[in-house]
């Protein structure tokens, strides 16, 4: 099934590659908020290193903006990643999409079993597959 999560550890070359993303962008979505390595601290010398988490939340962000979701809307979705919704999606056995909805001021992201549909409410949604991008990430990581 899925490599261990707390084990990972991948420093930016292979995160990257793994991502199938630059190192460049990988850099740039740390430096735009979105994303916060596991370990390791900005500074010559010190080198960054990403779990697991980290690759998935990486591979949510790059699918979302192939659907055209600016950097300052990624922001508020990757917050939420970061709180626990990427672990809850991953460990329900009943649902594995993450819907970000669009309401008229922001985007909200929310697993459906906890947020009521209100067609009013919202102009558009996106359905992310997460267990689907954890699979496929799990078997980037093995062929390496």
């Amino acid at each position: 099934m899925l490599k261990d999560l707390h084990r990972l550890c991948l420093d930016s070359e292979m995160a990257a590659d793994a991502a199938g993303i630059t190192v460049r962008k990988l850099n740039l979505y740390i430096e735009q908020g979105l994303l916060e390595p596991s370990e390791g601290d900005v500074g010559r010398g010190r080198s960054r290193h990403y779990s697991f988490m980290d690759m998935l939340c990486v591979c949510i962000l790059r699918e979302l903006e192939s659907f055209g979701i600016a950097p300052r809307h990624l922001r508020s979705i990757a917050k939420s990643m970061n709180n626990g919704e990427l672990e809850a999606v991953l460990d329900s056995s009943d649902h594995s999409l993450l819907y970000v909805f669009r309401d008229k001021k922001s985007f909200i992201v929310a697993r459906p079993e906890i947020f009521a549909f209100d067609d009013t409410a919202c102009l558009s949604y996106i359905a992310v597959d997460i267990k689907g991008i954890a699979v496929r990430l799990n078997e980037t990581l093995g062929s390496k």
